[in-house]
């Protein structure tokens, strides 16, 4: 799996656990929907800036979003095994 997919799938889980859709969340970050679930199903390529964006509405720092994306990597890995 790649990393933009792992990250989309945290910002998915973090999205839902706040409990808005795409739209509202898109629009809370300034972008259109329709990328943003881009970004959730991993097919975006984002910038720094998008990222910095997504975790500010999420109220982490952008190093947080990355880690998890990255143990959430390391989690689905144990799993198979």
């Amino acid at each position: 799996m790649k990393f933009k997919q792992q990250f989309g799938m945290v910002c998915r889980r973090r999205r839902k656990a706040t409990r808005l859709s795409q739209v509202r969340f898109g629009v809370n970050c300034n972008m259109d929907f329709g990328y943003y679930s881009r970004i959730e199903r991993g097919q975006a390529n984002w910038t720094i800036d998008i990222v910095e964006r997504i975790a500010n509405n999420f109220g982490v720092p952008v190093f947080q979003l990355f880690k998890e994306a990255n143990d959430f990597k390391l989690t689905k890995k144990r799993k198979h095994k």
